[in-house]
C-alpha cells in the first residue's frame, strides 16, 4: 500500500486542521495501518505455512491409502486362499 503522509497531513490542514491535529491523525493511521494490514511477507509466509500443512497431509493421507491397499489385498488373497482350499480340498 502506497501512502503519502505528507500529502496527507497536507489536505488535512488545507481542510482546517492544526499542524498538530494532522499529524495526530498520521499517527493514528499509520498505528492501524501497521497493526492491523498484512504485509507481502505476512502472505508470504501465511502461504508457506499453508503448502507445509497440505504436504504433510498428502503424506499422511498417501500412507493411509497405502494401508488400505495392503490390508485390502491382504485379506482378498486370504479369501482366495480359504476359497481354493473350499473348493478343492486335499
Amino acid at each position: 500500500m502506497s501512502f503519502n503522509a505528507l500529502k496527507y497531513v497536507e489536505e488535512l490542514e488545507q481542510a482546517g486542521f492544526t499542524d498538530e491535529q494532522a499529524k495526530a491523525q498520521i499517527r493514528i493511521l499509520q498505528d492501524v495501518v501497521e497493526s492491523e494490514l498484512a504485509t507481502k511477507r505476512d502472505i508470504r509466509e501465511l502461504e508457506l505455512r499453508i503448502t507445509e500443512q497440505m504436504t504433510a497431509m498428502e503424506l499422511t493421507l498417501t500412507k493411509r491409502v497405502g494401508l488400505m491397499i495392503v490390508s485390502t489385498a491382504t485379506v482378498l488373497f486370504g479369501g482366495l486362499v480359504a476359497a481354493m482350499k473350499f473348493i478343492s480340498p486335499q
